[in-house]
C-alpha cells in the first residue's frame, strides 16, 4: 500500500526549495549590483572662506568616483571677479558650472589646470558646482573682488 500524500509532500518540498533558491539568487544579484554601483568619495582638503558670509575663495579637493558626483559651493562675485583653476589632475572630464541665486545656469564649461575665467557678472551670491568623474585632485582659487582682507588664515 503507497501512500497517496508521499509525493504531494515532496512535491511542495521541491517548490519551497525552489523558491528559497529564486530569492536568494534575487538577493545575490541585488547586492552584487548594488556593490557595482557605489558611488564612491569627493574630499575637501581646504577651504578659505571669507570671515563674514563663508563665501569659498579657496578650494582644494580630491576625488575617487567609478560615476559621477558634484560639489557645490557659493561664492561672491564682482564684475572684475576671477576664477583661476590652479591644479587639476583627473582621469576624466571636470566641468563647473556657475549659477545665480534662483538656481539659473549662467555659464559652463570644461576646466582644466592653468585655466583662468572671468565671470563677468554684476556683484552678488552666486553658486558654483563642480562635477567630476574618475580619479583626481584640484585646486579652485577665487579673486572675489575685494582683496585678502576677508579670506580666513
Amino acid at each position: 500500500m503507497k501512500s497517496k500524500t508521499l509525493p504531494k509532500v515532496v512535491g511542495v518540498i521541491i517548490i519551497v526549495v525552489a523558491a528559497l533558491l529564486v530569492i536568494f539568487g534575487i538577493f545575490l544579484y541585488t547586492g552584487h549590483m548594488e556593490h557595482n554601483h557605489e558611488q564612491g568619495h569627493i574630499d575637501i582638503e581646504q577651504v578659505v572662506t571669507d570671515e563674514e558670509h563663508e563665501y569659498v575663495l579657496d578650494l582644494g579637493f580630491s576625488f575617487e568616483l567609478e560615476h559621477e558626483g558634484d560639489h557645490s559651493f557659493p561664492v561672491w562675485l564682482h564684475a572684475d571677479s576671477s576664477v583661476a583653476v590652479t591644479e587639476l589632475e583627473s582621469t576624466m572630464p571636470c566641468t563647473l558650472t556657475l549659477y545665480d541665486k534662483e538656481d539659473k545656469e549662467l555659464w559652463s564649461d570644461q576646466i582644466k589646470a592653468g585655466m583662468e575665467i572671468t565671470p563677468g557678472v554684476e556683484e552678488g551670491e552666486y553658486r558654483f558646482q563642480l562635477v567630476m568623474c574618475g580619479n583626481g585632485k584640484g585646486r579652485i582659487v577665487i579673486d572675489d573682488g575685494c582683496g585678502e582682507e576677508h579670506a580666513n588664515p
